[in-house]
């Protein structure tokens, strides 16, 4: 359960935010 939920978190949360609305002009800034 534990493992399952940081796993999900971790690259789900990165990956989505980043293609969601997130430009590297705006990540950097």
């Amino acid at each position: 359960m534990s493992e399952v939920t940081i796993y999900e978190v971790g690259p789900r949360d990165g990956l989505q935010n980043e293609a969601r609305a997130i430009p590297t002009a705006q990540k950097i800034a």
